[in-house]
């Protein structure tokens, strides 16, 4: 009798202890027995509680994606390296007459096999940047989509709808590729797609660190020397530098490249001659909102560099 006698008062405590816990937490809201300033600050309180879980929410969503986006990325890349190309002894393509045949290469054979608007490789050495190129009938599609289809904040890294960049047909040039290739890219907190151009304008030595883009299409292989630098305001720019795909003459090639180095926020020794294909990177710079873009330019190594 002793022993049943102690188990109903345990269980008497525990249901006493549930009991102060659910009136805790009714003391929480507002009842009706509250003054209007108690049922403020309990309204407060709560507010606070709700904003502190979407915040939460949102933040953790952020760096979910970041990390599946950046895995998806690590994944692709790990499929097209199982292919190496080495970048200073590129193949010769097979001539038959005047004009080259280009054969694909063994990567991207997989990567095209993944996604049909794969256009290339872009990497700059000891850096995140190592992604692959998407072209899209336009630029938008690229803004929130992986390579996979999946959605993300990051997307992908493009190169501009209206470029020609070793575009293949029957294993032949079917347009001269662009004089300026244009590629767009997120500015992400993690550095990974364009989020380490940043540091160009930020640390003075990260140029002479990383003066190198390395940029493989479909069939060859390319490198490219940075020149300049420098950001804008894409809305009030006078120099729309992502509008200047092909060159009208000699002087407004010079007029381009001139104005580049004029804003480049640091002089470097890479000239830049008539006929130099161009590559200019773009993503966001937040100095001026969502107005600011950062432009990396550089120019194509020239045989015997």
């Amino acid at each position: 009798k002793k022993k049943k006698k102690k188990k109903k008062k345990k269980k008497k405590k525990k249901k006493k202890k549930k009991k102060a816990v659910a009136a805790r937490l009714r003391a929480l809201l507002p009842e009706k027995e509250d003054s209007l300033p108690e049922r403020l600050r309990k309204m407060v309180f709560l507010g606070s509680i709700v904003a502190i879980i979407v915040c939460g929410y949102i933040v953790s969503d952020y760096y979910f994606d970041l990390w599946r986006a950046s895995k998806i990325n690590d994944e692709v890349m790990t499929i097209y390296d199982t292919y190496p190309v080495t970048k200073d002894e590129p193949e010769e393509p097979v001539e038959e007459g005047d004009e080259k045949i280009y054969t694909l290469l063994d990567g991207a054979k997989k990567l095209l096999d993944i996604n049909k608007d794969v256009v290339g490789v872009i990497s700059i050495p000891d850096t995140p940047v190592n992604n692959p190129v998407m072209q899209a009938d336009d630029n938008e599609k690229y803004l929130d989509v992986k390579i996979n289809g999946t959605e993300s904040r990051s997307g992908e890294i493009f190169l501009d709808f209206r470029n020609h960049f070793d575009e293949v047909v029957d294993g032949k040039l079917a347009f001269p590729n662009s004089e300026n290739l244009i590629i767009y890219g997120h500015n992400m907190k993690n550095d990974e797609m364009f989020g380490t151009l940043k540091y160009y304008e930020r640390n003075y030595d990260y140029y002479e660190a990383h003066p190198l883009i390395y940029l493989n299409s479909n069939y060859e292989t390319y490198t490219y020397k940075i020149f300049a630098y420098f950001i804008v305001d894409a809305e009030e720019t006078k120099f729309d530098c992502w509008n200047y795909l092909n060159f009208n003459s000699e002087e407004e090639f010079y007029d381009y490249v001139n104005e580049a180095k004029r804003r480049t926020l640091r002089l470097t020794n890479v000239d830049v001659k008539y006929g130099d294909p161009l590559l200019t990177l773009s993503t966001c710079n937040t100095i001026l909102g969502d107005r600011g873009r950062l432009i990396v330019m550089a120019r194509l190594v020239r045989d015997g560099e």
